[in-house]
């Protein structure tokens, strides 16, 4: 699972507003780090966020070490373009980079080196608040995922509403392109 917290277009935005969000980050993290079900992964452009913050997040991460539980990955300053973009410049700073992506740059090669990867690919998006759009989310990944948009806003989304997405997603016939 991801979720998709932060933008990299939200740090635009009013400092009291992004660091609202942080905050609600912060404490929704070390619950799920106390928890210790969840593994947690924090991708994104990390670095630009506040030093504090970052400390924050990574001693939640630290806290949850290595559960067992399924994986959770908090998308923070996210940009889809931007993971594409990072994704290309590590494969060609790394020791063979240009010659390997010279003999064959493939999508898997690729992909190993998005956020997610070694991950799968997510198998439904949610979008929440009545947007009909991906926002610049997981724009690699996404495209053979199944697409849910409902009007609830992320804080009122509760179980009856995942349900719902649960079954939308149960009704799709997925064809990979087939």
């Amino acid at each position: 699972m991801t979720l998709y917290a932060v933008s990299l277009d939200n740090l635009r935005r009013r400092d009291d507003s992004v660091a609202a969000s942080l905050r609600a980050v912060t404490e929704t993290l070390r619950q799920l780090a106390r928890e210790a079900r969840w593994r947690i992964r924090l991708i994104g452009r990390i670095d630009l966020l506040d030093a504090q913050i970052v400390r924050q997040l990574r001693a939640a991460v630290d806290l949850a070490g290595a559960a067992s539980g399924p994986t959770v990955n908090i998308a923070l300053a996210y940009s889809g373009r931007e993971e594409i973009l990072q994704a290309l410049q590590q494969l060609l700073s790394t020791p063979g980079g240009i010659a390997q992506a010279q003999a064959g740059l493939t999508q898997d090669l690729l992909a190993r080196h998005l956020y997610t990867g070694g991950l799968p690919d997510p198998d439904l998006i949610i979008r929440t608040s009545g947007e009909q759009r991906l926002s610049d989310f997981m724009t690699w990944q996404s495209t053979y995922s199944e697409l849910y948009f409902c009007d609830t806003a992320w804080p009122g989304f509760d179980e009856r509403h995942f349900e719902q997405a649960l079954d939308h997603f149960a009704s799709c016939c997925r064809r990979y392109g087939q």
